[in-house]
């Protein structure tokens, strides 16, 4: 399938023609359900694209966390599993790709990213996985950083601790 995602997505979200969102929110969908690694693949790119619109930008972001967060514990353990098996080369282009949106002059991708980064720290911190993750974040807090990227560095450090299991030692580790 040829298609231009960006495309698809501002459709989704700024298309004021009812159908047409809704024929985007299908292809969406579609292309979630039936080729997942494409779909993230895609989101990823459009995530990190500055030059695309910021609506489009926070829709590929949430986007790719909603494939790996849900309140439905079924759904989640199938998230998870599914991330799991997925390619280190696959999840590092993911976990880079979020960590440079952080730093987004526009607060509302650098929140979308925030939420995002802090939905795979929910899977691989308990996991003793992405160790170098706190650190990053951490150092985003410096006096010498942008406010901005301040700003988003502590909104992911709360969503991180909300959604964390404060009793994983693996968690409580990286404190």
């Amino acid at each position: 399938m040829n298609m231009d995602i960006s495309v698809v997505l501002e459709n989704a979200i700024l298309n004021p023609d009812p159908q047409e969102r809704s024929q985007a929110e299908s292809l969406l969908n579609s292309l979630s359900e039936n080729n997942w690694m494409n779909y993230m693949q895609l989101m990823t790119e459009v995530l990190g694209d500055e030059s695309k619109k910021t609506e489009v930008r926070i829709l590929a972001g949430l986007g790719i966390k909603n494939q790996l967060s849900s309140k439905d514990s079924n759904k989640r353990l199938s998230q998870i599993d599914r991330w799991i098996k997925i390619d280190q080369e696959s999840k590092n282009q993911i976990k880079n790709t979020s960590l440079k949106a952080l730093l987004s002059n526009d607060d509302r991708v650098a929140n979308t990213a925030a939420q995002l980064v802090a939905a795979i720290a929910e899977i691989e911190l308990p996991r003793r996985e992405w160790n170098d993750l706190m650190h990053i974040i951490v150092e985003n807090t410096k006096a010498d950083r942008p406010v901005n990227v301040k700003r988003a560095s502590l909104l992911t450090i709360g969503y991180i601790c909300e959604s964390s299991d404060p009793s994983n030692p693996a968690v409580s580790e990286q404190s």
